[in-house]
């Protein structure tokens, strides 16, 4: 929405066009501008917040079958719920498959700056998975990396209003609009230096993704890519030829991406939770009595960190870790176990006295016997925790 003489941030409530000045010359909560309606079944995996009883709130993208990946500055009305699958708001969702979900977390960025909007990245996490749509895929840092400067088939997608003049005209279709990228050295050079690493910049004359879209995503659609590349972040004005759409750049911040989705998904985890520091696979013989499984996730103290198996009743370990071997920090141990079919304790240690999750990490443990999962937690603070697991009929101390 263009401003004469001003340029505003605006909140994701597109319906109250309340405004919220949270920074200079920057407009949030963009709309696509001279796009196309979109097919069925083009985007499954495009999501519309809920902001109160409103459904005309932030977009989103569903990057695993637990997790919206939108922007930080969308979090600020709180949103209650997402439909996952969105394309129309008439005629029952134009015959598309969609499902609304209730927010159970979210996880703005930790550096997010909601004067210079860097780092507007936010994590939604769902109450439960979502069916209808397979996640799209995310940049892990390997392709808007390598654009040449005339890179085209990127598509910003949303809601949003289609009225660059001043006016309200939103859309009960989904739209999209193809935009070409801008290096980012030549749009510095329209935003007198204002875009960052962790940003990247798309135009195309006559059309852009302005208010109403925020958090929505930027697509790369290309045969053999196919991948979400950016989150639609800020611009000024819609449209404006001297202008291009800000995205926040989601290849450079794959790793918090990564890190924060893994940390706290239940399993099947994505296939991507499966790259970086883990210990090896645990190889052993056929197990003819209970396997038992024993996941930790090291916090970023690992050498404080140690773990092991008690008979109960009794006081001797039966197999332990991190006891003669420092374990390595921020790292997932996965090991097996056979044991008798019996009742038996877990216990876990953290000599910092300040547990394995939040503070100083995203550690976690989980423990199944005979392939249940009996025991999961975070262990957020203290330095000891012990549970029972196994066939525990009979109570020991």
């Amino acid at each position: 929405m263009k401003m004469t003489g001003h340029h505003w941030i605006f909140s994701c409530v597109v319906a109250a066009a309340t405004v919220l000045h949270v920074g200079a010359n920057k407009l949030t909560n963009r709309p696509i501008i001279g796009g196309e309606e979109v097919p069925k079944d083009t985007y499954p995996w495009f999501a519309q917040s809920r902001v109160g009883s409103s459904w005309h709130g932030c977009g989103g993208s569903l990057v695993t079958p637990e997790y919206i990946l939108t922007a930080a500055h969308c979090t600020y009305n709180q949103p209650t719920a997402y439909r996952i699958g969105a394309l129309c708001n008439f005629r029952a969702n134009c015959d598309q498959d969609r499902e609304q979900i209730s927010v159970d977390k979210v996880t703005d960025h930790p550096n997010y700056d909601s004067n210079t909007l860097d780092y507007d990245f936010s994590l939604i996490k769902l109450k439960r998975r979502a069916v209808v749509a397979t996640p799209v895929k995310m940049d892990d840092g390997s392709v808007e990396g390598n654009y040449p400067d005339d890179q085209r088939g990127l598509y910003a997608i949303g809601f949003g209003n289609m009225d660059n003049t001043g006016g309200d005209d939103f859309p009960d279709r989904l739209m999209h609009v193809e935009v070409a990228y801008v290096p980012n050295d030549d749009c510095n050079d329209a935003y007198s230096g204002g875009i960052t690493p962790r940003m990247m910049c798309a135009a195309d004359p006559g059309q852009d993704a302005c208010q109403g879209d925020s958090g929505g995503p930027l697509y790369d659609a290309n045969n053999g890519t196919e991948t979400l590349v950016g989150v639609t972040s800020w611009g000024i004005g819609c449209a404006e030829p001297s202008y291009p759409g800000v995205y926040s750049k989601v290849g450079n911040q794959w790793d918090w991406i990564k890190e924060t989705i893994c940390d706290d998904h239940s399993d099947p985890l994505p296939d991507f939770c499966d790259v970086g520091t883990q210990s090896p696979a645990p190889t052993q013989a056929p197990c003819n009595d209970i396997e038992v499984r024993i996941k930790v996730k090291t916090d970023k103290n690992g050498e404080e960190n140690r773990y092991k198996i008690l008979p109960v009743p009794g006081k001797q370990a039966i197999v332990k870790f991190g006891y003669d071997t420092p374990l390595e920090s921020k790292t997932l141990y996965d090991d097996v176990v056979c044991l008798p079919d019996d009742c038996y304790r877990f216990q876990i240690m953290d000599e910092g006295k300040d547990g394995i999750c939040c503070e100083n990490g995203r550690g976690y443990f989980k423990v199944y016997y005979d392939g249940d999962k009996q025991l999961s937690s975070k262990f957020k603070k203290g330095r000891r925790r012990r549970k029972k697991f196994g066939n525990c009929t009979i109570v020991g101390p």
